[in-house]
């Protein structure tokens, strides 16, 4: 059969029909406000993905673990639901002192990771059976993975055993098809700094420097950029020093027929979304428009925005995004699907603009 044009608009998740009819939305945005995390991805084969789900809630009590036991030495293991549970315990209430969100860390939600295969990392357990250090990855949507640590709970060999945590960590996931590990949420007076990357300046959304591990063979490549993110851009790559041609590009957008299409994932619980471009069209600015106004309704209050800078269409949407608020804030090499992941940020303000 020959194939069809569809009219893909209606997987925007701002899509709507008629507004004086139906000023509410209809489909996808109906749908998403009835689970907790919602995400719309094309594959290598342009195949369309829908993912809806709904987090298990682990509201249970964690009390806090004894102090550790002096200890001589220490080995590193791979985590099994019942170390990570062990790690979790430790690992709730260290957290705080670094990052106000625990539920991340609940001990429960870690073991159900791990025996689902979605945690990888490594334990740093002492003679006397206990957890003393971690440091471990959990996939996200895309290629990437998310890091963390590592984290030392004694004061002994601190920066040996952060350095031992790092080091069998990122080996457990060098062969796995995942583009790189982006940390940001660590132990910062022991993090061992010389196996990672800087992926870029400060975001609006933390304070502290976000590093990333390149799983990808790095044979340079092509990086299109606007001049309103050319000093980033220069910074950025001298910093990491990448084998890049950098071309820069006229301001105009990329001439496109039809309705565009967001990509979007939304999660409700940390009220955050990330979007990237699906399908290019000339009604890319509306449509960003009509996207930022609905979160702003849904009470979001951070929006990413995933350019890959190997596509002239996606770059082409970067002045239009410094219009609407968006920083860049993280480069990823090889975190695209063809090229270098541009990260930019935008908090969210009255009326669907960003702050």
């Amino acid at each position: 059969c020959p194939p069809v044009d569809m009219d893909l608009s209606a997987f925007n998740l701002a899509w709507r029909p008629d507004l004086e009819k139906d000023a509410s939305g209809l489909g996808l945005a109906l749908a998403s406000r009835w689970v907790d995390f919602f995400s719309l991805e094309k594959d290598e084969s342009r195949r369309l993905h829908l993912t809806f789900s709904v987090e298990k809630v682990f509201d249970q009590p964690v009390p806090l673990a004894p102090p550790l036991a002096a200890h001589r030495f220490y080995r590193l293991i791979r985590p099994t639901p019942e170390t990570m549970a062990a790690c979790g315990q430790r690992l709730f209430h260290h957290i705080k002192g670094i990052n106000p969100d625990t539920k991340t860390f609940h001990p429960a939600r870690l073991a159900a990771l791990t025996a689902e295969g979605q945690l990888f990392g490594a334990l740093a357990e002492t003679e006397s059976g206990e957890v003393a250090g971690a440091a471990f990855c959990i996939p996200e949507e895309g290629r990437l993975l998310r890091g963390y640590g590592p984290f030392i709970f004694t004061d002994k060999d601190r920066r040996r055993m952060a350095e031992d945590l790092a080091c069998h960590c990122l080996e457990r996931v060098g062969r796995k098809p995942f583009s790189g590990v982006l940390t940001r949420i660590f132990d910062e007076d022991c993090f061992p700094e010389k196996f990672y990357i800087p992926a870029g300046g400060h975001a609006p959304s933390g304070t502290k420097t976000a590093w990333h591990f390149p799983l990808c063979d790095d044979a340079g490549g092509l990086l299109h950029y606007t001049a309103n993110i050319a000093d980033f851009i220069d910074t950025t790559v001298t910093r990491q020093d990448l084998p890049r041609k950098k071309i820069l590009m006229e301001s105009n957008p990329c001439e496109a027929k039809g309705p565009g299409v967001f990509s979007s994932s939304l999660n409700r619980k940390e009220k955050k979304c990330r979007m990237r471009p699906l399908l290019a069209g000339e009604d890319m600015e509306a449509n960003l428009e009509a996207h930022l106004c609905w979160f702003q309704e849904e009470g979001i209050n951070l929006c990413e925005m995933y350019l890959d800078l190997a596509k002239t269409e996606e770059a082409s949407l970067l002045p239009l995004l410094s219009k609407k608020g968006f920083s860049p804030t993280l480069l990823l090499p090889g975190g695209g699907s063809l090229g270098d992941l541009l990260i930019l940020e935008a908090r969210m303000g009255q009326k669907g603009e960003c702050a």
